[in-house]
């Protein structure tokens, strides 16, 4: 009866076919022996096939292939190569919300990896974080709100956007972080006043300039 539909349903993630189910489950173990190993190198291939066999079997497979990619840039003397690479990671958030979504909180990493990788392109990075923080509110991780307003700030000295933006969202990302140490245990209040001071010291600039 219902039981069986819900198993079912659960072995679905794993694939269609009781054939893409064992496939499936056998490259998760391998990638994951490797992984466990800090065999990065090794895990990569059978992740791969992991995710092309089976996007909905964990979330975990995004969290993984998050870092198996940075470990290859990390890595990659070639600049085109290493470019190649980026693009692959920032498309691995991608997929992670079209199957396990939080949107907000996936974008939030995805636009601090976008700024750290890519950090002569801000106002991509701002679009991205600027999703995120408007999904998330006060809910918002204290870094993600920082490396908003920062690529934000960064943008704005290409002239990429408007001095008023920096001066109108400061308000805004201030009391999202207000809001949010007051939710937070006390243990990371110091994350949200590191990242207020961060905050304060582009306004600062922002503010001055003329």
């Amino acid at each position: 009866g219902a039981l069986a539909g819900v198993q079912a349903q659960d072995s679905n993630k794993y694939g269609d076919t009781p054939e893409i189910q064992e496939k499936c489950k056998q490259n998760i173990s391998l990638y994951r022996e490797f992984r466990d190993q800090k065999n990065y190198a090794d895990a990569f291939e059978p992740w791969k096939k992991a995710v092309a066999l089976c996007p909905k079997a964990a979330k975990t497979l995004y969290i993984d292939g998050v870092n198996f990619y940075e470990d290859l840039i990390k890595k990659e003397e070639d600049a085109a190569t290493k470019d190649a690479l980026i693009d692959s990671m920032l498309a691995v958030y991608d997929m992670r919300i079209e199957h396990f979504g939080q949107k907000g909180y996936v974008l939030g990493l995805k636009g601090m990896d976008m700024y750290k990788y890519r950090s002569s392109q801000p106002l991509k990075a701002y679009n991205v974080l600027k999703q995120s923080v408007e999904l998330l509110k006060e809910k918002s991780q204290p870094g993600v709100l920082d490396l908003y307003y920062r690529s934000m700030f960064e943008a704005f000295k290409k002239e990429e956007v408007e001095r008023a933006e920096l001066l109108t969202e400061y308000l805004t990302v201030i009391d999202y972080l207000e809001t949010g140490r007051a939710a937070a245990k006390e243990k990371y209040h110091t994350f949200y006043d590191k990242s207020r001071d961060n905050i304060n010291e582009f306004f600062i600039l922002v503010a001055n300039c003329d």
